[in-house]
């Protein structure tokens, strides 16, 4: 999408920022109006009625949640059809994230960094506070969602494109012709004698006297 986003938003511009976030690109685009911010690992989708800051927040977010391996495909499918647990684990992760990237942040969205506490120190840490018992309050609307099946919709799309790009070439079809050899030089034993024939008498030279 290359229009301005109401508010004067230029997704181009939030795409670079998310790009440079996450190391790798991604583009930003309009979702539904209301719906929160998600991405399926190659863009994100933000609402086009929200404030532009707290566009440009929820893309900080998403793109925190890509460079930090919080969207990991391992995790991912544990997330899946677990609408709580994803909840609970953004929260608890999109701080952890964000923290990651403090020195990345833009001013506007350097007060996420106190929105919670960081209370891990990788994915599987996140995933096992969130499955256990200890109160996780929930992420601020700013955080966006996480879907499960977006992820890994893009990621079978991925493995699929790799294995296109890694398939080795069949030959052609058809008889291959022998490419013919250069002439050798003959040995001393294949040049033939002008003056004596294969069969008896004497050649070329030989039949010429007199009958």
């Amino acid at each position: 999408m290359g229009e301005p986003m109401p508010g004067g938003t230029d997704p181009q511009r939030l795409g670079l920022l998310a790009s440079a976030l996450a190391g790798r690109p991604v583009t930003v685009t309009a979702g539904p109006p209301g719906a929160p911010a998600v991405t399926d690992g190659r863009s994100i989708r933000v609402d086009p009625a929200a404030d532009p800051a707290e566009r440009l927040r929820s893309v900080v977010v998403q793109a925190a949640l890509l460079a930090a391996g919080s969207l990991d495909v391992a995790v991912v499918r544990r997330l899946r059809h677990r609408t709580r647990l994803a909840r609970r684990y953004l929260a608890v992760e999109g701080a952890r994230a964000l923290a990651g990237q403090a020195a990345l942040l833009p001013p506007a969205a350097r007060d996420l960094l106190e929105v919670a506490p960081v209370r891990s120190a990788s994915p599987a840490e996140s995933l096992a506070v969130a499955r256990g018992a200890t109160p996780v309050a929930d992420p601020p609307p700013c955080f966006g969602a996480i879907d499960p099946a977006r992820l890994l919709a893009t990621a079978a799309r991925d493995r699929s494109e790799a294995a296109a790009r890694h398939a080795p070439r069949r030959a052609a079809p058809g008889r291959l012709e022998r490419i013919p050899e250069p002439d050798a030089a003959p040995d001393a034993d294949d040049i033939a004698d002008p003056f004596t024939s294969p069969v008896g008498g004497g050649g070329a030279l030989g039949n010429c006297s007199g009958a």
